[in-house]
């Protein structure tokens, strides 16, 4: 597993790069601090 903290702005650009190399999200939570966690 792989827990990535990301700018909200670039959530979908990571999201992205990370699916196309075969990563399934497992979760994403926003921290409220303009940041989000994504877990794959």
């Amino acid at each position: 597993a792989v827990q990535v903290d990301v700018p909200d702005e670039y959530v979908g650009s990571v999201i992205d790069g990370l699916s196309q190399r075969k990563g399934e999200m497992q979760n994403m939570v926003s921290k409220g601090n303009g940041q989000t966690r994504l877990e794959f």
